[in-house]
């Protein structure tokens, strides 16, 4: 800033002309950010967590960055990939774990040499996985949203016998 601007800057202060305050500006107010359109974006997100911002801009017809903003800034979801675990464990699957490990216990309080004699052996066809990659399996979460969990059910043709001593 040049020296004689900042002499008529401080002439302006020092009589009252120049203020302060924010006194906004004129022109066309933002159309794309509206309450109506948050509450559908959060719609789509709830309905499928992998939709892109692009599909959401498209769906709404607002521009990318809008949905966006309004997906980042208004709604606080973040995208994150979900976490690998090998296999889904349910109710039966935990009970009959229970009641073998309850057994073993059993046994063992008997008979403490027990562990002396066991060879275990198993043998199963293990399965090569098409995984997805880290940027397909990107869903969107909220910040008070759970863990998400992906389980890996996508077996190829190929597969190997597994035998274990």
């Amino acid at each position: 800033m040049s020296q004689r601007k900042v002499y008529e800057w401080v002439e302006m202060f020092k009589s009252g002309g120049a203020r302060v305050t924010y006194d906004g500006r004129s022109g066309r107010p933002s159309t794309s950010r509206t309450q109506d359109r948050i509450y559908r974006a959060d719609a789509m997100i709830r309905e499928d967590r992998g939709i892109t911002v692009s599909e959401v801009a498209a769906h709404l017809d607002i521009s990318y960055g809008s949905a966006y903003a309004i997906l980042h800034d208004d709604l606080g979801y973040r995208k994150v990939c979900a976490r690998w675990v090998p296999k889904e464990r349910t109710v039966v699957h935990k009970r009959q774990r229970l009641e073998v490990v309850t057994q073993f216990i059993r046994q063992y309080e008997e008979d403490t040499s027990i562990l002396e004699r066991i060879v275990t052996s198993d043998e199963t066809w293990v399965h090569h996985y098409d995984l997805e990659s880290k940027r397909q399996s990107m869903k969107w979460r909220h910040p008070s949203s759970p863990a998400q969990k992906k389980f890996k059910r996508q077996p190829s043709g190929k597969k190997v016998m597994l035998m274990l001593f």
